[in-house]
């Protein structure tokens, strides 16, 4: 599981790094609002800790901005503001719990563990809840992972047609999976018929841009694949779908 930390005090945010992480938690870990939005932009936690007073950007702004652009990620309020207020303020914004500072490691892990099963998924054979879909971590193109992928993703589309499935690699569209992958494996078009959004190209960086909407740089590209396959051309998304 891969959590994002958002926490100002050096302190206190080193020793929750090391402790989820020796819980085996996968950890990026930032200090102020602004970088914090550069890693919710890209999509790839299972939960945020996030705290309420930051610098450059306070959490409840952060929150404000996440549900405004439909991201759904769990979110727990980390803070030493508790009053009945406070935490009526923070609930309301679409924070998913809040925990009052000083408070007990278990406990966190227990609100962890808690806001992370009311999370969208898929169970077996049988469809709960699914939103839009993202592969990413490592690298989904590799063959080996592509293809294990790819019966779930085919179970997906005939299930949930009319929703996305994005892929973050750091291949190049055109270069390296139309002009090299498909070329040697049939089955690299079956998993693009799969994939409705490409984030393509290597995280730079020195092109690092937090502006930037579901990229971490400015050399990666935002693709529509099946338009891109139905032209004959390349097309980027413009924009919320």
């Amino acid at each position: 599981m891969r959590v994002l930390l958002v926490e100002d005090d050096p302190k206190l945010n080193h020793s929750l790094k090391y402790q989820l992480e020796k819980e085996n938690f996968i950890v990026d870990s930032c200090s102020d609002g602004e970088e914090a939005l550069f890693y919710i932009d890209q999509n790839i936690h299972d939960v945020i800790l996030l705290d309420r007073m930051l610098p450059l950007l306070d959490g409840t702004e952060i929150l404000t901005l996440m549900r405004r652009k439909n991201n759904s990620t769990p979110v727990i309020l980390i803070t030493a503001l508790g009053t009945l207020n406070d935490k009526i303020t923070g609930l309301d914004l679409g924070a998913d719990d809040y925990l009052v500072k000083p408070f007990d490691f278990e406990e966190l892990l227990a609100r962890i563990r808690c806001v992370t099963r009311r999370s969208p998924m898929i169970q077996g054979d049988d469809i709960l809840s699914l939103g839009d879909l993202t592969l990413l971590g490592g690298e989904p193109l590799e063959y080996v992972n592509w293809r294990g992928l790819l019966p779930f993703l085919k179970k997906v589309k005939a299930r949930c047609p009319k929703k996305d499935i994005w892929c973050y690699s750091g291949y190049r569209f055109e270069e390296d999976i139309l002009g090299r992958f498909c070329g040697q494996w049939e089955e690299m078009r079956e998993f693009l018929a799969c994939i409705d959004v490409l984030v393509d190209g290597e995280f730079v960086l020195e092109q690092k841009d937090i502006s930037l909407q579901f990229r971490g740089s400015g050399n990666q590209r935002i693709i529509l694949v099946q338009e891109s396959l139905a032209r004959g051309e390349t097309v980027l998304w413009q924009g919320i779908r």
